[in-house]
């Protein structure tokens, strides 16, 4: 029954989308999305646990993409009138179809990895992890503990610099005003803060000893709450409760969210949303208008669907956008890095980029955003202002449509081979929790900006010192017992 449902709506969708298309419908082609929509909700609520990944990526592209004209849409018929005046056609048929055809793909994605991993699954018990494999986790877990430990005590340093610059000052001045004083070696290691965090969580420690480092992680993002800035403490939130379900999936010998963990989680995020939706107004100093709960949860998904119109703002402004020899939005934290890092600035005396709002971060980085906002804004940009970005729109600016199939394609099989990475563990499971940390900023920010950290100094150091510190505290005279290594229960 459950997928006859889902099959009426992916039936749907397909007519609706191949009307909408041809006759320049835009009724049925919001429809068309709509129906996709639900479709990939329903085929991730088959199969959750194997799923959730994915689940909360969709979730994410309707809070940022979808929400906004889809309550429009359910306000008004001729919901289209107010985006064709501000933008015009052409612009809002890409927003549409961009986000039309990743949700189509993102969908086709996921079932082709799930048949290839049916198809390759091993039959058998697994081997055994060795006594050698296990201590080697033991050492492995302490030392990343320690690190994170040390490195979280440094980044919320930095954290209340940030605060005790703000007294007194507006939301827009932290971009274009601070400056840190600390030490640079201070942020170098609070910059490893989230690298030691998951390697450690990738040894996969018992209930009880992660619940003060994720406590620590969540909490660090009250600061930035405090500034003004949203995004940290809400994808803080996803990564810990990403966590917990894939710890509930795949330990056996422990149970992570019981009933009371479950209706806590139940309880606050309704009271999250409301307060997210209420925050803009209490960081502009404004009085909310909003009454209620249904005006308050509709007021948070409307003003964070902003970027729906950001991908028609900057469909526009493809063609203003700073042209260069080597330019390139869909790997631009990569790309930033070797240009304008440290290495480029000493050997080759790049210009730097500080990653605040100005001239060079406008015109010399290859952050879309930055640019963008620098074309569409002008002095307003200069003055703290500007818009995100979008995975949609960097893939299409650097690739056309081909780009967001194939980005979407590419992410889609990452989401749902992530639970079989998790299984096996090692650094591949590390790095695929870093990624959780930033991939579900992807629909209004970077497109690859989940991957910077795979070209960083700092957190192959900070691997290479983790694995190689356990490796050498399983020499060959550490103590055993009965002729086994002695493995404490952690």
């Amino acid at each position: 029954m459950k997928k006859c449902i889902r099959y009426s709506f992916f039936t749907l969708g397909v007519i609706s989308g191949l009307i909408g298309i041809v006759l320049h419908l835009y009724n049925f082609m919001l429809v068309s999305i709509i129906c996709i929509f639900i479709n990939n909700i329903l085929f991730c609520l088959e199969a959750i646990q194997k799923r959730v990944f994915l689940l909360m990526f969709y979730i994410t592209i309707f809070v940022f993409l979808l929400s906004r004209p889809f309550i429009v849409f359910c306000q008004d018929k001729e919901w289209w009138t107010v985006y064709l005046e501000k933008y015009g056609e052409e612009s809002l048929i890409f927003a549409l179809t961009a986000l039309g055809l990743s949700l189509w793909f993102m969908f086709l994605g996921s079932v082709a990895a799930e048949v290839f991993c049916d198809a390759r699954k091993r039959t058998g018990n697994a081997k055994k992890n060795s006594e050698y494999k296990r201590y080697f986790i033991v050492n492995l877990r302490i030392i990343s503990e320690t690190l994170f430990y040390v490195s979280m005590l440094i980044y919320l340093l930095l954290e209340f610099e940030k605060l005790w610059f703000m007294r007194g000052r507006e939301y827009v001045e932290y971009y274009t005003s601070f400056r840190s004083s600390m030490p640079y070696v201070f942020h170098i290691i609070a910059s490893t803060m989230k690298y030691n965090l998951c390697i450690f969580l990738a040894t996969y420690p018992v209930k009880k000893r992660v619940l003060l480092p994720l406590g620590l992680y969540f909490l660090s993002g009250v600061p930035s709450l405090i500034i003004g800035i949203r995004n940290p403490i809400m994808l803080n939130g996803i990564f810990v409760f990403l966590y917990f379900v894939l710890r509930q999936t795949i330990d056996e010998k422990e149970k992570w969210l019981g009933k009371l963990a479950k209706t806590g989680i139940a309880v606050s995020i309704p009271l999250s949303l409301m307060f997210m939706g209420a925050y803009s107004s209490i960081r502009a100093g404004t009085v909310n208008a909003a009454h209620g709960v249904k005006d308050m949860l509709v007021g948070f998904f409307y003003g964070q669907g902003v970027t729906f119109e950001v991908l028609m703002i900057g469909y526009n402004s493809i063609e203003k956008l700073p042209q260069r020899a080597l330019r390139n939005y869909t790997f631009g934290g990569i790309l930033d890095y070797f240009l304008h890092g440290s290495i480029a600035q000493k050997f080759f005396g790049a210009a730097p980029l500080n990653n605040i709002n100005g001239i060079e971060m406008g015109t010399l980085s290859n952050n879309y955003s930055h640019n963008m906002s620098y074309i569409a804004k002008g002095e307003d940009y200069l003055n703290g202002q500007g818009w995100g970005s979008s995975y949609l729109l960097e893939t299409y600016t650097d690739y056309g449509y081909w780009g967001i199939i194939i980005f979407s394609i590419i992410l889609s099989v990452l989401l749902v081979f992530g639970l079989k990475i998790m299984r096996r563990g090692g650094l591949a499971a590390a790095m695929f929790l870093v990624c959780l940390t930033q991939v579900y900023f992807a629909p209004r920010a970077e497109a690859t900006g989940f991957l910077n950290f795979t070209v960083q100094f700092q957190f192959w150091f900070i691997a290479g010192v983790c694995y190689l510190g356990a490796a050498l505290c399983c020499k060959r005279y550490e103590p055993k017992v009965s002729g086994k290594y002695q493995i404490y229960k952690t």
